[in-house]
């Protein structure tokens, strides 16, 4: 991004990304774009980032696994320091919306 665009972002404080967890690069990019903007938008600013555990059989150890989401996950540890993250348990946030 360049400096106009984290000069339009002035005075956001709240991030939100949504099912964009799920090739590993495009994480990479997205943990290190939050990295970046996070800390341009002061102490305040914070990222909400939801994912779907998506399992898979994996032939890499022969197991149900969620490459993804593990991708994600290390990506985070990987930016400790400038990025902090918590899971928030589903059950624990409020259904807006009913689905057939």
């Amino acid at each position: 991004w360049s400096s106009s665009d984290l000069q339009a972002l002035r005075g956001a404080t709240v991030l939100l990304a949504a099912d964009c967890v799920y090739d590993d690069g495009m994480t990479s990019a997205l943990v290190a774009l939050m990295s970046r903007v996070l800390p341009a938008l002061g102490p305040s600013a914070v990222a909400f980032v939801s994912l779907e555990r998506r399992v898979n059989f994996c032939l890499e150890g022969m197991c149900a696994r969620a490459p993804a989401a593990e991708h994600f996950h290390r990506e985070l540890e990987a930016q400790r320091g400038l990025l902090v993250g918590s899971l928030v348990a589903p059950d624990g946030v409020p259904q807006r919306f009913e689905y057939e």
